[in-house]
């Protein structure tokens, strides 16, 4: 039974699809007001996702790039009906570790060169101060 989704017009306007998951149990995902062609769309990449869950497969590039384009409100709903997973959270780094993983990392350099990393990087930190990559990327206008 798993894997036949069903769009269904609300009175409202709105569609939903309803699908069984992989384990047998009925779930709803509601779309907003969408045209059928569009609702079409998301109860094809439901279907696949149930089927790579039933088989055991992961997801494939294009569905990779679907989920990465889909807006936020359609992503949290496909996680609470859980056909995926969350949206990791980039991590916030400062400046200063990430400047010292990146010359720790680099160990094809020569120690007078490192030595060099550590000066430039001495005069970043001076001059941005201890700013995370995200908050320096916001306060650009």
């Amino acid at each position: 039974m798993a894997g036949v989704a069903s769009i269904i017009r609300e009175p409202n306007g709105r569609r939903r699809i309803e699908f069984f998951d992989h384990k047998g149990a009925r779930k709803r995902v509601r779309l907003d007001k969408v045209d059928q062609k569009k609702a079409e769309a998301v109860r094809t990449r439901i279907d696949q996702l149930v089927a790579g869950k039933v088989a055991g497969h992961g997801i494939d590039r294009d569905m990779a790039i679907w989920l990465t384009e889909i807006d936020t409100k359609l992503h949290a709903r496909l996680e609470r009906s859980g056909l995926i997973a969350g949206r990791a959270e980039p991590e916030a780094t400062t400046l200063g570790p990430w400047i010292e993983r990146y010359i720790s990392g680099r160990t094809d350099a020569k120690p007078a060169t490192a030595v060099t990393w550590q000066v430039a990087s001495k005069r970043m930190l001076a001059y941005f101060g201890p700013v995370s990559r995200s908050s320096r990327s916001q306060r650009r206008t």
